[in-house]
């Protein structure tokens, strides 16, 4: 008798399948959550690139429009009125890449109603991680405009002198 519990001691089993079970659900729950990490380190940085551009984007589209505001009669800005949404399109096309804030490292193509504007900008990318702007405005095409007029036209009433213009601004990463 003695002699069998000494065989049955020194052939005991060495892992249990509960063990072993255990362990790899271990293992594959350790997995899942560095996958769900990988994930969204990657998704936050993708975000930040996209926020980047879209910020470049609109400040170069303020820039453009913010550049030749449109002429108020009877000095409204005086008064504290600003022409949003309106502006003269004489001199985009001297406008550099520089003044408009875009940073190196990002491209741009800027069109003012389909066609080019600035100098710096005017090599269109065709990549789908570019981000688009577009904006609508008021062309002043001359003179000066008065307060009532300005809200004729953005109510959608006629607008002599002002053509409704389209500025579209893509960014993108180099």
């Amino acid at each position: 008798m003695v002699e069998l519990n000494a065989k049955r001691s020194q052939k005991g089993q060495l892992f249990s399948l509960d063990f072993i079970i255990a362990i790899a659900l271990t293992v594959l729950a350790m997995g899942m959550l560095l996958h769900f990490y990988e994930i969204a380190v990657y998704g936050e940085k993708e975000a930040q690139i996209q926020n980047e551009m879209n910020l470049i984007a609109f400040t170069a589209s303020n820039v453009m429009l913010g550049t030749n505001e449109c002429n108020l009669e009877n000095a409204f800005e005086d008064q504290g009125y600003r022409l949003h949404g309106c502006s003269r399109t004489t001199n985009f096309a001297s406008i550099t890449k520089s003044e408009l804030l875009v940073p190196d490292g990002f491209g741009c193509y800027i069109t003012l109603d389909g066609a080019a504007t600035t100098s710096d900008c005017t090599t269109n990318e065709t990549s789908k991680d570019a981000v688009v702007l577009e904006r609508a405005f008021l062309a002043q095409s001359g003179g000066s405009i008065t307060k009532e007029d300005y809200e004729k036209c953005i109510a959608g009433f006629s607008c002599p002198g002002f053509t409704k213009s389209s500025l579209i601004v893509k960014v993108w990463k180099e």
